[in-house]
């Protein structure tokens, strides 16, 4: 499927400000699932992306809940989520530091489907000679695209010795994947994938998913600020 798409590849030299790059977290990750009672929620319909909207202003119209937020359900994933989790078609959809995406059920918590992009990468500081994530795998804040009923995540794949990034388009409905295709950039001679990290939220706008590098913390390595974009 990669050979049929367009993809575009912007470095970005010098000082690369993009939320989240570096790879601190802005909040402590979720390890034992989605524990917030969906019911402070319940008029909220989708929650596609980052901070929900293209603007990343946070803001939703719903009603104030009547009362404090319960643990309404609780459900294992198996590693860390520093990422957002999505809403849409009356599915809650995670990704997770063990590269597997999950969709549950907002009332009950099952596990409605789960999909692996393959191993994460583990002893990172070993291997990328920094980093504060172990394991490393779906960092970022998956994007979805609600007319095609699909999510997008991107994961990093330890494979064969090496590490790459592959992006994903998930059907939200069945499981399914619909797209598989490694989005590493085209590195100069001195660089490698394993310096980079794909923590910046996914973004879907005119056909394509946009996805943002920079580096593992404590910066180490030799590197570039990279935005991808793929069509869909």
């Amino acid at each position: 499927m990669g050979n049929s798409r367009a993809i575009v590849v912007f470095a970005l030299v010098g000082a690369f400000a993009l939320t989240g790059c570096t790879g601190s977290p802005v909040t402590s990750p979720t390890t034992s699932g989605l524990t917030e009672s969906p019911r402070a929620l319940e008029s909220v319909s989708s929650w596609l992306s980052y901070h929900s909207d293209q603007s990343r202003t946070g803001a939703i119209e719903s009603n104030s809940p009547g009362k404090p937020a319960t643990v309404a359900w609780a459900t294992a994933l198996g590693a860390a989520v520093y990422g957002q989790p999505l809403v849409a078609n009356n599915r809650i959809i995670a990704a997770t530091e063990g590269n597997r995406v999950v969709a549950l059920d907002p009332d009950t918590g099952a596990i409605e489907w789960s999909v692996s992009l393959g191993t994460p990468l583990t002893h990172v500081v070993d291997i990328a000679g920094c980093g504060n994530i172990d394991p490393l795998g779906i960092t970022s804040t998956p994007a979805i695209d609600l007319a095609m009923g699909t999510v997008f995540v991107v994961g990093e794949v330890y494979e064969n010795g090496s590490v790459h990034h592959q992006l994903t388009g998930i059907s939200i409905s069945t499981g399914k994947v619909l797209l598989s295709e490694a989005v590493d950039p085209p590195l100069p001679a001195g660089e490698t994938p394993k310096t980079l990290l794909q923590r910046a939220g996914l973004a879907i706008a005119n056909g394509r998913v946009y996805i943002g590098y920079g580096g593992n913390a404590g910066d180490c390595g030799s590197y570039h600020g990279w935005v991808v974009s793929v069509k869909e």
